[in-house]
């Protein structure tokens, strides 16, 4: 009878777990949304040209559909944030540039009142998460220039797990605001921000303390600060890998400079010029992170798999912007070279997504909210001012007509009419810069015969600029940019 007994009591208590374990597992797929900071393009996938070690991501990437023209239209880290969130142009959602208490007086932020990814998650019925840097809100205006800020709770757009930051940069010693916390409670830790980070999502994944509601899909985005500078502040154990390269040997783009920047940036306000000596004495670094993060984003997906939901998730890894690292004299991002525009994307869902190569379709951030949602069939509430397009056909093997052609923006705060705009092609990249003293400058980049952008042929193909030029103001006008209304009587060449 005992024996019977225990039979019995094993079987209930086998059928109990497996209804835990179908409850973990929605028919509707969870979505795991990865994005690095400054990782470009080139150490990355199937164009990974730097010598980045990253095991993890290139069997990712071949597991994935990776796009290989994904562009950040605007290569700094609050505006593709909000192009993020919002589905909408910089100028449409007011993030025209980094979030900061100088800036906050222009209404540079995440504002209430933009329906955003999250809300939409939301709404579907998706356990929303934030994991990482956000730098998507601005601090109170103040004589001192400030990043990191604090969001309140109301201004988090329906993400219920919060283990978020604004924008310090101390990779070795983290500090978030968890859950509710108020903004004097931040809570550091004495670990590398990625591998703090993996650590809370894989115990997020085992949702072992509830952290998001059981038989929903979870719909969690991790935003990793490395390898974003300070570059030095990498473990030693990703230094490692790189300990006998020498710069030059890491470093091994044709147009990596370092006695001065490229003519064609010396009036760009946005570029960062005079510093291409740090790629010197920190390229090891760099890659270092790149490695540490591959490491880390590997343990995610090496739980997800363990934890048996792989195959029931979208996972996406892409990068806000990249860098330059020497090249054409440059350090940072913000420029409208390949190095600062192409990042990676690659988005994976097996069964689903076929994995392959698309090196045509030009993709861009505003493109990613209207584009998951369709891969996770919950795109009806969209809201309907957005100026991304819905690429999910393309992802899902379906006729799709993609776009050939992406904008490039750089915004001088308080100052519409100045900046620069430009439109980059599957084999052009052309841009005008509107400078403070009311003169214009044309570059153009025939990047079939110069893929490292070394010559503005802009004076000897006028003909082709002005037709260029006539086509991104018409583009820009009907995307209701500030930038054309300000520049289009004196737009000449």
């Amino acid at each position: 009878m005992k024996s019977v007994d225990k039979i019995s009591l094993g079987v209930l208590l086998a059928s109990v777990l497996a209804g835990c374990a179908a409850a973990e597992q929605p028919q509707q797929p969870n979505l795991l949304f990865i994005f690095a900071d400054q990782m470009r393009q080139m150490s990355f996938g199937a164009d990974k040209t730097d010598p980045a070690i990253t095991p993890h991501l290139d069997s990712f990437a071949r597991e994935s559909l990776e796009l290989t023209q994904a562009i950040s239209s605007c290569p700094l880290s609050s505006p593709y944030r909000g192009m993020l969130m919002t589905g909408r142009y910089p100028f449409n959602n007011g993030v025209i540039g980094n979030c900061q208490s100088g800036n906050a007086a222009y209404g540079v932020t995440w504002r209430p009142g933009d329906t955003s990814f999250s809300d939409v998650l939301y709404k579907a019925g998706y356990s929303t998460a934030y994991v990482g840097k956000l730098h998507l809100t601005s601090p109170a205006p103040s004589d001192e220039k400030v990043y990191q800020a604090y969001t309140p709770v109301n201004e988090r757009h329906h993400f219920e797990y919060w283990y978020s930051y604004g924008a310090e940069d101390t990779h070795l010693h983290p500090a978030y605001w968890i859950g509710n916390a108020s903004e004097g409670d931040y809570k550091r830790f004495d670990e590398w921000s990625p591998e703090h980070e993996a650590n809370v999502i894989v115990e997020y994944l085992k949702n072992s303390q509830l952290q998001r509601r059981p038989g929903r899909p979870f719909a969690l985005f991790w935003s990793i600060n490395p390898p974003h500078p300070p570059y030095d502040q990498v473990p030693q154990k990703y230094l490692d890998f790189y300990k006998d390269k020498t710069y030059k040997e890491l470093l091994t783009r044709k147009n990596v400079r370092f006695d001065k920047a490229a003519a064609d940036v010396a009036q760009h306000l946005g570029a960062t010029r005079n510093a291409a000596q740090l790629a010197q004495r920190y390229a090891q670094h760099y890659f270092a992170a790149v490695t540490g993060v591959d490491e880390q984003v590997g343990r995610v997906l090496q739980a997800l798999k363990e934890l048996g939901m792989d195959k029931n998730t979208v996972v996406v890894f892409t990068s806000d912007h990249g860098e330059m690292m020497a090249s054409h004299g440059l350090m940072s991002k913000n420029v409208w070279y390949e190095e600062a525009m192409r990042i990676p994307f690659a988005v994976r869902w097996p069964g689903k997504i076929k994995p392959s190569i698309n090196r045509t379709a030009m993709f861009s951030p505003q493109d990613v909210m209207p584009s998951i949602l369709g891969i996770l069939g919950v795109q009806k509430d969209l809201p309907r001012k957005i100026d991304g397009k819905d690429f999910s056909p393309l992802f899902l093997g379906r006729d799709f007509n993609a776009p050939r052609q992406a904008f490039y923006f750089y915004n001088d705060i308080g100052q519409p009419n100045v900046g620069t705009r430009g439109l980059r092609t599957l084999t052009h990249t052309f841009v005008v810069a509107a400078l403070r003293d009311g003169t214009y400058q044309y570059f153009l980049y025939d990047r079939t015969s110069d893929p490292l952008e070394l010559r503005n042929v802009a004076p000897k193909n006028t003909e082709l600029c002005k037709v260029i030029l006539q086509h991104l103001v018409v583009e820009l006008r009907s995307a209701n940019d500030p930038w054309v209304a300000a520049n289009e009587k004196n737009l000449k060449l």
